[in-house]
């Protein structure tokens, strides 16, 4: 079985909205990685990169339906907050990056996004299903996790990060 199988199998497991028992939580730190940048050739990018940032890491795959419903919208939300010490931050996990990148100039999606062909950070943080993203604070602590997604989920993610966002300050 492939891994976009797998995959394609654990994202109908997200209806359910459960998180697997070895996925990270709100109060564990985010795992540190090192993967390639899916748009710029040669530049490698850690999560610990973005420090002192509120990231919203969030795993996607050009094959997942509701990806493209999430990611103009993660878009915007990132452009809206360009001023501030946020950033939204893609894992693609296509097997083929090409995919992805043909993904993202499709919808015009100018956040970073970093390539994991080969599903390790998928596995370190626990990830069950698409699309999960991660709410990490300054500190790099997971602050809350967030599986699937509806066009309605941005009334619940955009305030989650304000509220973020103004601790911080």
């Amino acid at each position: 079985m492939t891994r976009r199988t797998l995959l394609c199998f654990s994202s109908l497991l997200t209806l359910c909205w459960s998180l697997s028992a070895s996925a990270l939580k709100p109060g564990e730190p985010g795992f540190n990685f090192t993967l390639p940048s899916l748009t710029q050739s040669s530049k490698q990018q850690q999560l610990s990169d973005f420090r002192g940032n509120v990231v919203y890491l969030d795993f996607w795959a050009s094959w997942c339906g509701p990806c493209r419903k999430s990611l103009p919208l993660l878009d915007q939300l990132h452009q809206q907050l360009v001023d501030q010490p946020f950033i939204v931050l893609g894992i693609n996990l296509d097997d083929d990056p090409e995919l992805g990148r043909r993904f993202l100039r499709e919808l015009g999606i100018q956040f970073p996004n970093l390539s994991d062909a080969s599903g390790s950070s998928y596995d370190n943080f626990g990830v069950s299903g698409m699309p999960t993203s991660f709410l990490i604070d300054q500190q790099g602590i997971v602050r809350w996790v967030h599986q699937g997604f509806t066009v309605n989920d941005m009334e619940t993610i955009r305030p989650r990060i304000t509220e973020l966002l103004k601790e911080s300050q």
